[in-house]
């Protein structure tokens, strides 16, 4: 199993959080097409190689699909970051990797 996933579903049973959370390892494009739930947190770590062709349909997608303040946490290449239309609260780099925070405000 991916260490990353199992990180997350591990910090999400200690928190106690289990009931109201739900850990996927999914293509995003594809889950969030299919998907009409709506999420508080989405977490977005695209192939860097495909950041700037996959960026116009995330972009298309991800705000549909974020619940009323909610936050997408995206991974991508500092080099060649995703560039997405939805207000960028904090972004922090690690090297060669860019994190950035953006957040859904009340409609």
């Amino acid at each position: 199993m991916d260490t990353d996933v199992s990180l997350a579903r591990r910090n999400v049973r200690e928190l106690g959080v289990e009931a109201r959370s739900e850990v996927l390892r999914s293509d995003a494009r594809r889950y969030l097409r299919r998907s009409r739930r709506r999420f508080d947190l989405i977490f977005c770590d695209p192939p860097y190689k495909l950041a700037d062709r996959l960026e116009g349909e995330l972009d298309s997608l991800i705000p549909g699909r974020l619940a009323e303040g909610g936050s997408l946490i995206c991974e991508s290449a500092a080099r060649h970051p995703l560039e997405l239309s939805l207000p960028l609260v904090t972004e922090r780099r690690y090297g060669d990797t860019l994190i950035r925070i953006h957040a859904l405000e009340g409609r």
